[in-house]
């Protein structure tokens, strides 16, 4: 549905017109019918007084003026094009003419009829001005020139009538009649524009309610059909899980349990990437995604981007290529870019099924393409307009069965323009796409934190986990343990404030930031030790973008958690308190 744009002054301007031309056209249909009954009963008042012959000497010409002009108007009206300035001061102007042809009945039959019936014949015509005002008000100059035209007529008739020394009065009060009636048309005119004005901003605010209502609707329905297809999703990977550790269990043969573990990694990797791509889109839809712009070493983050993805290929029978032209240094946010980059990957490597996968870089003069190119089944035309829409999955993802919620290519437009950058999209339906992004040259590169992948040994480590789910409580044990730490694991505060009396004084603490309704939060309990055992490296684990934990000196981590993503915290947090 197009959206409607606020209108311009140029627009309005037209509008105006076209309305004035509109109405002016539909008052003088009323002014002939007026004209042809007033002429009428005048004529039984001219005609005994002053013959036929001059009462059809100025009643022809009011009526030719009238009815021609009227048969002009009803062309002009049928005219498809917007009227022009020009257009609307020749039609007032006509009007206002034909109109004073009316007026000269004052100076053509004062003379000849009764005194009463003259006064009543002014009374008419006076009457007959003031009226004009609804028609002629649409260009007030117009207007100005018909009463000079008009009242001079009647006083040109009261001084052939009554004489100069007898209109006195009657010569300043019609001045300033005629100022009124001015400033009158003035205000009509002002009002006119002020309505057509509100018009257009309500009309214009009605367009845009009603985009707003479409949108929505269309957000709902995208919700509802993205909540059915998530749920089967999400349940796709844990249902494999669930097979596939009954399937370890039971199998004693070592090749195939390893193969099962591949698998595992596999379903693990597949429900992180789909959680990730939520908890980003909800980021999004908060506004409180940010780009933090740097000079970035390109090739240092490509390899630790694209780490692990090699294998990921051969064990899907596809190859991997790098492709880097030079050691270009780049204008980006390197933590985005990775997930950029991360996205692009993830779906070439769904969707090619043979052939290969291949990551390239080429300097271009201040600017530097990377570019993703794969041989999966490419994207048909119909279907790029709502490639990079939340929630939307071609048919090819559908026909390939290929696991995910279609957030990733709608993370990656949000993230691009975040930072700034361009994303062209080269697709043949068969032959595999090409997503290339324009990155700006930097002269220097800053040293920014990138996700690796690392192994961490924790041997002789004492570490206090607190955590209330008793399934994360128990999977980070195990793997602290198998890192060669030495594990306190508590499910509440009261619990990890006890926990040092017993188990001594923890070298690291880890611990969610959720703990229940009711108790101390995670990074309450880290402030608590801290007082305790001052300098104590700690780990905030939560689900909640939003949580306060400012005033814990330690490392925030993001749910899902992947196991190299604490790794490195880990690390990172030993080295710095060395």
């Amino acid at each position: 549905m197009p959206t409607r744009e606020t209108p311009s002054r140029a627009s309005l301007d037209q509008l105006i017109r076209a309305r004035s031309l509109s109405y002016v056209i539909e008052q003088s249909r009323l002014g002939l019918l007026t004209v042809l009954v007033m002429t009428s009963a005048l004529g039984s008042i001219f005609v005994p007084a002053a013959g036929i012959g001059l009462f059809l000497l100025w009643w022809v010409p009011v009526l030719v003026g009238f009815i021609g002009r009227q048969v002009w108007f009803e062309q002009l009206r049928k005219r498809p094009d917007t009227p022009d300035e020009r257009r609307v001061t020749w039609v007032t102007t006509l009007s206002a003419f034909t109109g004073w042809l009316v007026m000269l009945s004052l100076p053509i039959f004062g003379p000849r009829i009764s005194a009463h019936e003259f006064i009543l014949l002014v009374g008419l015509m006076l009457a007959w001005i003031a009226g004009a005002v609804s028609v002629l008000a649409v260009q007030p100059r117009v207007y100005l020139g018909y009463l000079i035209a008009c009242l001079s007529t009647v006083a040109f008739a009261l001084w052939q009538r009554f004489g100069a020394t007898e209109i006195n009065v009657l010569a300043l009060a019609l001045p300033l009649g005629g100022l009124m009636m001015y400033r009158l048309a003035h205000g009509i005119r002002q009002l006119l524009n002020e309505a057509v004005a509100e018009g257009m901003r309500s009309e214009t605010l009605a367009g845009q309610l009603e985009q707003a209502l479409h949108e929505t609707r269309q957000a709902f329905e995208l919700r509802s059909r993205f909540l059915a297809s998530a749920s089967h999703d999400l349940k796709q990977p844990v249902h494999a899980l669930s097979l596939l550790v009954n399937v370890l269990r039971r199998s004693a043969d070592e090749t195939r349990r390893q193969q099962v573990m591949h698998e595992i990694e596999h379903a693990s990797r597949s429900i992180d990437s789909m959680f990730s791509g939520l908890m980003d889109m909800a980021r999004i839809d908060a506004g409180n995604l940010r780009a933090h712009l740097t000079g970035v070493d390109l090739v240092p983050l490509l390899k630790t981007t694209l780490a692990g993805y090699p294998e990921l290929c051969a064990q899907k029978g596809v190859t991997f290529a790098l492709r880097v032209n030079g050691a270009p240094v780049v204008r980006a946010d390197p933590l985005l870019l990775q997930r950029v980059l991360g996205n692009l990957l993830d779906n070439a490597l769904k969707f090619t099924t043979t052939g290969g996968v291949t990551v390239e870089v080429t300097e271009r003069g201040d600017s530097v393409i990377l570019s993703v190119t794969d041989t999966g089944p490419g994207i048909e035309p119909a279907e790029l307009d709502a490639l990079f829409k939340p929630f939307s999955r071609g048919r090819q993802a559908q026909s390939l069965g290929v696991p995910g919620l279609g957030l990733g290519l709608a993370i990656v437009r949000h993230m691009v323009a975040l930072m700034g950058m361009t994303l062209q999209v080269d697709a043949t339906p068969g032959y595999g796409s090409v997503f290339a992004l324009t990155l700006s040259r930097e002269r220097r590169a800053a040293e920014v934190p990138v996700e690796s992948t690392v192994n961490a040994s924790l041997a002789g480590l004492n570490v206090l986990l607190v955590e209330d789910d008793q399934l994360a409580r128990e999977a980070t044990s195990h793997w602290l343990r198998e890192a060669g730490a030495s594990v306190t694991a508590v499910a509440s505060d009261q619990e990890a404030m006890a926990a040092p009396d017993q188990a001594g004084r923890p070298d690291l603490l880890i611990a969610d930031y959720n703990l229940g309704e009711e108790a101390l939060t995670g990074g309450d309990v880290a402030a608590r030790l801290q007082q305790r055992f001052p300098q104590l490296p700690c780990i905030i684990v939560t689900g909640e973008g939003s949580a306060a934990l400012t005033h814990v000196q330690g490392v925030v981590l993001r749910k899902p958690l992947s196991a190299p993503a604490l790794a490195r915290a880990v690390q990172e947090l030993l080295h710095a308190g060395r």
